[in-house]
């Protein structure tokens, strides 16, 4: 049997009765938004593009659900645009969890490739790191040069 999932990028807030595989990346501990009394959770998945948030009584439900470095099929996700506002990364496309999302964990690990190791090495006369570099620009000194 052939397993049929859309790729969540093709996924749009008119579509209806699909089927994704994704990977939870991360979990964020629940919290309270800044301006009211609604409870979020955050969930990271390995496809940057969308964004994945449980509400309210939804987190105590998904609680043993969507753990870091499992796959799972869901499905019956709320899908709409992101809000600017709102978005916490890349991600243009909110999907909401809610208690109709049928969420199926499928035997696949994850954990070596979402773990990642840092090797730490000195060095020795470094004076800095270009991080981002702008275009160049001229500069008054307090000496009436320009720099």
């Amino acid at each position: 049997m052939e397993d049929k999932y859309k790729l969540i990028l093709d996924i749009s807030s008119a579509d209806t009765n699909w089927t994704a595989k994704v990977t939870v990346v991360e979990k964020s501990p629940a919290r309270t938004a800044q301006y009211s009394p609604t409870k979020y959770q955050n969930i990271t998945l390995m496809d940057p593009e969308v964004q994945a948030t449980i509400y309210d009584t939804n987190i105590q439900a998904f609680e043993d659900q969507l753990v870091s470095s499992k796959t799972y099929l869901i499905s019956n996700v709320d899908v709409k645009p992101t809000k600017q506002q709102y978005r916490s990364w890349m991600g243009d496309v909110q999907w909401t969890i809610s208690g109709r999302t049928k969420v199926e964990e499928i035997q696949e690990d994850h954990t070596a490739l979402l773990s990642s190791t840092y090797d730490f090495i000195f060095f020795t006369g470094i004076i800095g790191v270009a991080l981002d570099i702008k275009p160049k620009r001229l500069i008054q000194t307090r000496f009436g040069t320009q720099s």
